[in-house]
């Protein structure tokens, strides 16, 4: 991008973090709001356009606060309709998400990848989806731990073909870390099956592997 493209954008992400002209309300699935510009949103991805479409408009009452505590400039000043969009995701998800598409730069803390990557994927975010793969995915794959991997697979829904691949020979080589994490307990079934499966398993043991099944299969009622 030219400077003058670069300038645009570093405005267009103050006005968002002082919550000026924005139009959409993003929920984190931990009860956060997020302010945001339709626009910026929609040229993000035509997934997004499309959802916000289809998001419920709320007409906030006159005068009084915005949704982030920020006091409105002028208690006579109307105040714009907003779109609220549920994330399904935590703030700090939520936060990298939009850091990155009003800035091309996101900050992800591994314990948040697995969720940014099932946000990026369900808003067809496909700049965020390639970043994201091309650093945790490497030659040498040294990015991914035991705690990021287990995560993803926890997911329980695709994530990306090559960072798919990535996490699969992970995970198959180092079957018993991964296991040792929370995430771990909560795999679904069918991919616990899968894995098991797998020619390319390396654990010390079958006695390691039921051990680790086991351990699965007590955090949740009702598992076989």
């Amino acid at each position: 991008p030219r400077p003058t493209q670069l300038s645009q954008f570093e405005r267009l992400d103050g006005l968002r973090k002082e919550g000026v002209f924005c139009d959409v309300t993003i929920k984190s699935s931990d009860g956060k709001e997020f302010n945001a510009h339709a626009v910026v949103l929609a040229s993000a991805s035509d997934k997004l356009r499309k959802l916000l479409e289809q998001a419920k408009v709320v007409v906030p009452p006159e005068g009084g606060e915005d949704g982030q505590g920020g006091a409105t400039s002028s208690a006579s000043a109307p105040r714009p309709s907003s779109r609220e969009l549920a994330a399904g995701a935590s703030a700090d998800s939520v936060s990298a998400v939009l850091d990155f598409v009003y800035s091309g730069l996101a900050q992800v803390a591994p314990q948040t990848v697995p969720e940014v990557a099932r946000l990026t994927r369900r808003w067809d975010l496909s700049a965020l989806q390639e970043s994201l793969t091309s650093s945790l995915s490497g030659d040498d794959g040294a990015s991914l731990t035991p705690e990021v991997v287990a995560g993803l697979f926890a997911l329980g829904e695709p994530f990306g073909e090559q960072l798919g691949a990535a996490a699969r020979t992970f995970v198959l080589a180092n079957f018993c870390a991964c296991a040792q994490t929370e995430p771990f307990l909560r795999w679904p079934q069918k991919v616990l099956e899968h894995l098991l499966k797998s020619d390319h398993l390396t654990v010390p043991s079958e006695e390691d592997a039921l051990l680790w099944v086991a351990r699965w299969k007590s955090a949740k009622a009702g598992r076989e």
